[in-house]
């Protein structure tokens, strides 16, 4: 194993450079060597030699060496950096200190649940840390940015008042809040990315809130809506976000629904009223369809945000399950 250490030795001086040069300090790259495939015999001396920090593929293989190693340099940190089944969640946790891949609601349950068992959790491994996630929650739930009555924008509203420009080449390039169909054929058209509600945004970012919440617990809370002095954990801002959603949808007191706007037909004559329209977006503050009126793609997912905010249900991902399907007759027949 020598020239094992030998690389290992090269290997670091090439990251203490590459921190030189980006100005970052000493240190701040942390090396996951990954072990996967070595016993303990040819990793012991890459440990006696500085490294600390380990990434392994496969509960299985990491629990035949690991526990051994562990026990002689308790300073080790070992991360799972392979995919994980959920029947293996209570071997992960006991034995990792962090594990990089959540892909699926019913594996962050089970992480859950042993977590609660072990009394300790392994890290997180997240784009934003938990400060930085609050900051971001702070402009996502704000009423004034991105947060409307029927779901978050996919610009903020700031910008109806403050576009961001960019100037260049004697040309002025303007980015501003568009609620519902597009001002410009700039960016393609009239599918709008630049304000209205989109399901396909709303419902990732339900999902991933959903996951912190697993690993966060009731520990994480933040203010829904941003200045209202109301207080939620992760799991409430998810349902209240998927209510908010689902209202697209649902009449109000004079049976219309704020996904068709000022086509009173869909409330006042007996048959339109039960028709509903599957928006390709929404209008940012009134909800109004807006694009295509027929997009039961991704629209359709307001099925699971229903599920969600009328019955107390996860909004997760499941495998897809027959539905019945009724036939609507042409009115004309």
């Amino acid at each position: 194993m020598g020239d094992t250490v030998q690389q290992f030795f090269a290997v670091k001086a090439k990251i203490a450079a590459a921190e030189q040069e980006a100005r970052r300090e000493a240190g701040a790259v942390t090396l996951v060597a990954v072990s996967k495939t070595f016993d303990a015999a040819d990793i012991q001396p890459v440990i006696e030699a500085g490294q600390r920090v380990f990434g392994e593929n496969r509960v299985q293989e990491a629990q035949g060496k690991w526990p051994a190693l562990k026990a002689e340099f308790p300073d080790i940190e070992l991360h799972l950096i392979g995919p994980l089944q959920s029947n293996k969640a209570g071997d992960a946790v006991r034995l990792f200190d962090a594990i990089h891949t959540l892909d699926r609601d019913s594996l962050a349950a089970a992480l859950a649940k042993e977590i609660g068992k072990a009394g300790h959790a392994p890290r997180l491994l997240a784009i934003p840390n938990r400060e930085r996630l609050e900051r971001v929650l702070r402009f996502v739930l704000d009423e004034t940015e991105f947060l409307s009555p029927f779901g978050i924008r996919s610009v903020s509203r700031v910008h109806r008042d403050a576009p961001a420009v960019f100037r260049f080449g004697g040309e002025e390039y303007r980015v501003e809040y568009d609620p519902a169909e597009s001002t410009t054929g700039l960016f393609g058209g009239n599918s709008n990315w630049r304000g209205p509600v989109w399901f396909p945004i709303n419902y990732l970012l339900l999902e991933a809130l959903e996951r912190y919440h697993h690993f966060y617990g009731d520990t994480f809370t933040v203010e829904c809506p941003t200045g209202s002095g109301r207080w939620m954990t992760l799991k409430e801002v998810t349902r209240e976000l998927a209510t908010r959603l689902s209202s697209l949808f649902l009449p109000d007191a004079d049976g219309r629904r704020p996904c068709h706007g000022e086509e009173h037909r869909y409330a006042d004559d007996p048959h339109w009223r039960e028709l509903v329209l599957f928006h390709e977006y929404f209008h940012g503050d009134t909800g109004r369809g807006a694009g295509a009126s027929h997009q039961t793609g991704w629209t359709a997912l307001v099925i699971r945000c229903l599920e969600s905010s009328l019955g107390n249900r996860p909004v997760q991902h499941r495998r897809s399950q027959p539905v019945a399907v009724e036939v609507v007759p042409d009115l004309e027949e």
